[in-house]
């Protein structure tokens, strides 16, 4: 088994946060501390994160899952796959595209294929990508076999390129 671990954002001041005060009870996510994440990836348990982040000030704060994802991901030099309820990354004719470069990833998003909620995941995907120099993976989780295909290096989804 994967032997879970509930957690917050903010247990073993993992992540550090800056609230967003436009949006009220909403922070944004920071990679601060390892350790925690470390020590329970070593002893055998998965650790698993709840979107909620504690502020400097002791207020709960919502914080975007996978804007939290990508933090914790740079955090422990993990490799990144977030989950979406399309297939990956879609062009303007709804098509999924296998693979996709940060300058490809820009014109989607100027020309308006890519807005809201799957350019706020793009977003976390291509500054991960960045901080580690590493492929990311965007991905539909409405498939069970896409996961056990991710799992064996098989393509799934979108890959964003570095």
């Amino acid at each position: 088994g994967l032997n879970p671990v509930g957690l917050n954002l903010s247990a073993g001041s993992s992540l550090q946060f800056k609230v967003n005060s436009k949006l009220g009870a909403v922070g944004l996510a920071k990679a601060k501390d390892s350790t925690l994440i470390t020590l329970l990836l070593e002893q055998g348990f998965t650790p698993v994160f709840s979107s909620v982040g504690i502020g400097s000030e002791g207020q709960l704060l919502n914080v975007n899952a996978d804007l939290a994802a990508a933090a914790i991901c740079q955090l422990v030099q993990g490799e990144l796959v977030l989950l979406t309820d399309v297939p990956g990354i879609l062009d303007s004719q709804m098509q999924l595209i296998a693979q996709l470069s940060p300058a490809g990833a820009a014109e989607l998003v100027a020309s308006g294929v890519i807005k809201g909620g799957m350019k706020v995941k793009l977003d976390a995907a291509l500054e991960t990508g960045l901080a580690l120099q590493r492929n990311i993976i965007v991905a539909g989780w409405q498939q069970p076999e896409n996961l056990l295909k991710l799992m064996q290096n098989e393509p799934v989804g979108t890959c964003i390129l570095y």
